[in-house]
């Protein structure tokens, strides 16, 4: 006894389709899922990358403004006190 299913025929055929370009169809729809799957991971690696390294960026500027502050503060601040010093030399 055979139920009938809409779409279905007896031969196995789905909408005259057979079983073999249903499977190819469903492998290819699962490669691309797949490709498209990749390429999210390798977006979302790359985003993060690229955000570390304008971190690391901003980081190193504002050491290096700090650093060019203190010997600028240094400089200033041993200049100042040469003057006030009496040396015996």
């Amino acid at each position: 006894m055979t139920r009938y299913l809409p779409g279905y025929s007896t031969s196995g055929s789905v909408d005259g389709v057979s079983p073999d370009q249903l499977a190819k169809r469903v492998s290819k729809t699962l490669r691309a899922k797949g490709n498209i799957m990749l390429l999210a991971i390798v977006l979302i690696v790359l985003a993060i990358l690229l955000g570390l390294g304008g971190l690391v960026f901003t980081a190193v500027k504002w050491l290096l403004i700090v650093a060019v502050v203190l010997l600028i503060a240094g400089a200033v601040a041993g200049f100042l006190s040469r003057g006030k010093s009496k040396s015996l030399r």
